[in-house]
């Protein structure tokens, strides 16, 4: 049986959103936030391929950048606003 593209996006999406700002992201939360991009009332950041832009929300009070695949209307996956790559908490990690 193949893998579905669109539903492993969707679940990176639900997991990075859990390891960043610490609330799930399910479809229905996700399907959201498309609607707010495809609406333009999220702020465009920049277009990085012809599928692949970046856009700029706030929800549920934390500011987050997006990476929306516009082939697949999907938030591939969920950032810092500025940009910084994630750090692990748990200091222990990289012991």
């Amino acid at each position: 049986m193949g893998r579905n593209k669109k539903k492993d996006i969707q679940r990176h999406a639900y997991n990075r959103c859990w390891d960043r700002f610490g609330f799930c992201l399910g479809k229905q939360e996700q399907e959201e936030l498309v609607s707010l991009i495809q609406s333009h009332q999220a702020d465009f950041v920049e277009k990085q391929s012809l599928r692949i832009t970046l856009w700029d929300v706030k929800y549920r009070d934390k500011s987050m950048r997006l990476v929306y695949d516009k082939k697949r209307k999907k938030i591939v996956t969920v950032l810092y606003q500025d940009g910084k790559k994630w750090l692990y908490a748990k200091k222990s990690y990289f012991i």
